[in-house]
């Protein structure tokens, strides 16, 4: 039976496969496609390498004194701080945060006060120690007026010993008058009285006299000595209380400003807190802290050149000399999550000081790049 033709196509015009071995070759494309594509993105990654570090792919090979300089570049990632660096402060004692007298950011000179606590319990001690030196002081005065009192007492007493002497001198003439009537009258009565008045007289001496001895041994000196100690001590008190005084206050060490208050009002602080209670930046000239790798240090040295850059914008640029070079190798002294920072790479700290053209602009913890020249 034969095969009806396609509708509205007619059978002559249709076409008919032609066999396998009279079939064109058709070009492989995708293959060629790939193997460009290959070669354009390793093009690529080399324009992008040399792009993002021209320094390690330079497009000629430098000479010379350019090439000793390139050489010997230092780069490291670096801070902006200040000299003796940032303040932690804290109180010494505990107590509860009363006022803040001073704002973030102002400059106050040495000594202001920046924070006070509570410090009612401290200004009673104060008071007690005070009262208690006066009470030493009296007792002082009292043993400084012994000293008169025992010469004073000597010469009564030396006075009544010559008393007693004289009544002693005076029962003896008594008593040898009787003994002169007795011969003559025959009477012994008035003899008798007479010899007890002797007696009397001569015991009233021996105590004068013991009384005169225990005088000169008082020795007011000893009293004066203790009385003395007593006051010192009393002092030592008032000082003791006044530090706890001035413990409940934090003030500037020096002249400068507090970049942070962690606290606030009301809150209890004291020295085992887990965080300080104020930053303080004292003034000066700022410094930049570089810290350079081991595989790098041996290029530093004093007196460099530096050129600092913003490390997150690459904007700016200042210009500071290298016055300062570690003697030892140890980690960084900022241990923090940085991108594209290794913290357990042994570092050697670099001191730049700035040079004062634009030093200002720069902020405390400002995270720099620093390029050092070694040679010009």
């Amino acid at each position: 039976m034969e095969r009806q033709p396609v509708l509205g196509v007619p059978k002559a015009s249709r076409v008919q496969p032609a066999p396998a071995d009279d079939m064109p070759a058709r070009p492989r494309l995708p293959l060629r496609l790939m193997a460009i594509g290959m070669v354009i993105l390793i093009g690529s990654g080399i324009v992008v390498g040399v792009t993002i570090n021209p320094l390690s792919q330079p497009a000629a090979p430098p000479k010379g004194a350019n090439a000793l300089r390139i050489a010997q570049r230092a780069v490291a990632v670096a801070y902006v701080d200040v000299k003796g660096g940032v303040i932690n402060l804290s109180p010494t004692t505990p107590g509860r945060v009363r006022s803040l007298p001073v704002p973030e950011g102002k400059e106050v000179p040495e000594g202001t006060v920046l924070l006070q606590l509570d410090d009612d319990q401290a200004q009673i001690d104060l008071a007690r120690a005070e009262l208690d030196l006066e009470a030493s002081q009296v007792l002082l005065t009292q043993a400084l007026e012994l000293e008169d009192q025992r010469t004073r007492q000597i010469t009564g007493q030396e006075a009544a010993v010559k008393a007693a002497i004289a009544k002693e001198t005076i029962a003896q003439l008594q008593s040898d008058k009787a003994d002169r009537i007795k011969n003559i009258n025959g009477g012994d009565e008035d003899l008798k009285t007479a010899k007890k008045q002797v007696e009397l007289a001569a015991a009233g001496v021996i105590v004068e006299r013991a009384k005169l001895e225990t005088v000169r041994s008082m020795n007011p000196s000893l009293a004066i000595r203790r009385a003395k100690i007593e006051v010192e001590n009393k002092k030592r008190m008032i000082a003791k209380a006044k530090l706890a005084v001035n413990d409940c206050q934090i003030k500037a060490p020096r002249k400068g400003m507090i970049l942070r208050q962690l606290i606030n009002l009301g809150e209890l602080l004291g020295p085992t807190s887990p965080k300080p209670a104020l930053q303080f930046c004292p003034a000066g000239d700022r410094i930049v802290r570089a810290e350079v790798e081991q595989e790098y240090a041996e290029r530093v040295a004093m007196g460099q050149k530096a050129i600092i850059q913003d490390e997150s914008t690459g904007k700016g640029e200042w210009s500071g000399e290298v016055i300062g070079v570690s003697e030892w190798y140890t980690g960084r002294r900022d241990i923090r999550l940085e991108p594209m920072q290794f913290n357990d790479s042994r570092t050697l700290e670099v001191i730049i000081r700035l040079d004062k053209k634009g030093a200002d602009s720069l902020r405390i913890n400002q995270r720099v790049r620093v390029k050092l020249d070694g040679a010009e």
